[in-house]
């Protein structure tokens, strides 16, 4: 749906009377693991 900006979610539900808008809160993309080489250690 064009009409919603970014970063909205259109929520649809029987929790909520009316079909809404809700802004979702910006992705977190650090990362606090001290383990980075996974695929070299998978095998």
């Amino acid at each position: 749906m064009p009409s919603i900006p970014t970063q909205h979610a259109l929520i649809l539900s029987h929790s909520v009377n009316l079909p809404t808008t809700y802004k979702v809160n910006n992705a977190d993309l650090l990362t606090y693991c001290d383990n980075t080489s996974i695929s070299e250690n998978w095998y």
